[in-house]
């Protein structure tokens, strides 16, 4: 066995060894908080999810096919900027506003809760094109939730509810946020758990060869 391996292995022992130490007496991330354990899977990066019907969406309605980003705004990795967009949006909220064909895109915050766990909230909106003019608002959309790292590029969204406010919810002040004590025209509740992946590096096809090759 050469120096490099024994050196090697010599700080494994000493690391399993604190740990262990750490656990014995208490809160192992307390004493260590940026241990792997402690800190979990990254969420940052790209995602997508497929969310066939649900909730209140009529049986027979297409899937919703989200692709999402995930930055993080402070070194820890404890604050995310949230965005969602959707590839096959239904602006009318499933007819709830039927003159709506402006929107399919939300945005907003996720919160560590644990190693692997956050509570996010997203706002979106949904309006109508105008002519000569910018679109009209007939509804402001906040979902809110949580997330569960299930494997490095694994998660599940939990305990979603959504609410849907008119445009009367933002005014005082106008700052694009519901005003505080607003009601709801609409809180929907979604009780299923929805799978998301990060998307991968994948591997490119193989041209057909062209003309000549």
């Amino acid at each position: 066995m050469n120096v490099k391996t024994k050196s090697a292995i010599v700080v494994i022992v000493v690391l399993v060894s604190v740990w262990a130490v750490c656990w014995a007496v208490g809160d192992p991330c307390g004493e260590l908080p940026e241990a792997w354990p402690c800190r979990g899977w990254p969420l940052g990066g790209a995602w997508v999810q497929s969310v066939g019907p649900t909730g209140p969406m009529a049986p027979d309605a297409q899937p919703a096919v989200i692709y999402e980003t995930l930055a993080p705004l402070d070194p820890a990795g404890d604050v995310y900027a949230y965005r969602q967009s959707y590839a096959n949006p239904d602006n009318t909220l499933g007819g709830l506003l039927p003159d709506a064909d402006l929107g399919g895109e939300m945005v907003g915050t996720a919160v560590r809760t644990g190693p692997n766990t956050y509570s996010f909230t997203l706002v979106g909106y949904a309006a109508k094109a105008r002519p000569n003019d910018r679109g009209e608002i007939l509804g402001m959309l906040v979902s809110s939730g949580t997330m569960t790292l299930t494997g490095p590029d694994t998660r599940v969204d939990s305990s979603t509810v959504m609410s849907l406010y008119g445009p009367d919810a933002d005014i005082n002040p106008a700052d694009g946020l519901p005003d505080e004590g607003a009601d709801p025209m609409l809180c929907i509740a979604f009780p299923e758990d929805y799978t998301a992946k990060r998307i991968p590096v994948l591997p490119a096809c193989t041209p057909a060869p062209g003309p000549g090759q």
